[in-house]
């Protein structure tokens, strides 16, 4: 299996939830670079999905149909997980390259703030 950056995949982070973690089967949208996401490694990074709206500014809306989504949906940026290949499921469609252009400037935000 190829994962891919910009790809959407059903993905299962069935792990024992603390807090306010995503978990369950649920779309991850792959962030990470090819060349890492198909190495020795076996993982690729990702950021969970949620059809809950929050308010969190972190999180970037998405319409259904884009990356193969069925509802509503928003990329959560705060939730950054590393996750095997064993975890994905199935691919459901790729985002736009706006979307990723607005999750990489959030992710920026997030992590390497102004000083």
């Amino acid at each position: 299996m190829m994962v891919s950056r910009r790809q959407v995949w059903l993905t299962s982070l069935d792990d024992i939830r603390v807090g306010r973690e995503q978990e369950g089967t649920r779309p991850a949208l792959v962030i990470s670079d090819d060349i890492y996401n198909n190495g020795p490694s076996e993982k690729a990074i990702v950021l969970p999905l949620t059809s809950r709206e929050t308010g969190i500014p972190y999180h970037i809306e998405v319409g259904p149909k884009e990356g193969g989504l069925k509802k509503r949906s928003f990329i959560a940026c705060d939730q950054i997980q590393t996750i095997s290949r064993k975890r994905f499921v199935e691919p459901w469609g790729s985002v736009t390259h706006e979307t990723m252009i607005k999750v990489e400037e959030v992710l920026r935000a997030l992590i390497f703030p102004p000083s």
